[in-house]
């Protein structure tokens, strides 16, 4: 493997920081600094999964929280990353996002 290029660090850094902006009420401002660190691009490969897994974190941010939709896109992000022979571990609790 190799290390990730500094625009692929920031936005890896940018996914795993949505708590932090969950709990400051901003997922706003996280939402603008992934599209401003290049997330939404698609410009190669790593640009799809990173876009893949930030889709699911945004999927309900403007509406109502969905529990069953939200389960099914995590199922579909899984089967992907599968598909690829990428591990994901765990099966996380979504009904809290």
């Amino acid at each position: 493997h190799r290390p990730l290029d500094p625009r692929h660090a920031l936005m890896v850094h940018i996914l795993r920081s949505a708590p932090v902006y969950r709990d400051a009420v901003r997922m706003d401002a996280w939402e603008g600094a992934y599209q401003d660190a290049g997330g939404d691009d698609e410009s190669s490969p790593l640009d799809g999964w990173l876009d893949s897994i930030f889709a699911l974190g945004r999927l309900n941010m403007y509406t109502a929280f969905d529990q069953g939709r939200t389960e099914e896109r995590y199922q579909q992000l899984v089967a992907r990353f599968h598909d690829a022979r990428i591990p994901i571990s765990g099966t996380p609790d979504l009904s809290q996002w």
